[in-house]
């Protein structure tokens, strides 16, 4: 899978993880990460947890208002708004590759 997590696209961080020997790397824990972080045991140990971007929030500001001009032409703007939002990226994608 592809890790999106700032700390985790950091380019110097990508260069000292390559610099690592193998047996590291595959490891099936984070010790290194861990220790390398600093964290406290409680933040170490907690169990994974997701999260939601705040899309509501985003369409009610300016950024609804730039959606609402790029999708209107394609679907009407009383719909949920993760269709606007699929429908607005689609349509960035094809403005910036086709």
């Amino acid at each position: 899978s592809t890790e999106i997590r700032t700390p985790f696209v950091d380019k110097n961080f990508i260069s000292l993880i390559k610099s690592l020997p193998e047996k590291y790397i595959f490891e099936k824990n984070k010790k290194i990460l861990s220790e390398s972080l600093n964290l406290p045991m409680h933040i170490i140990n907690q169990k994974k947890q997701g999260f939601v971007f705040p899309f509501e929030i985003w369409l009610k500001n300016t950024l609804g208002k730039e959606i609402n001009t790029k999708t209107s032409s394609l679907i009407s703007n009383d719909n949920e708004w993760y269709k606007m939002w699929t429908v607005f990226i689609l349509q960035k994608w094809i403005d910036k590759n086709i």
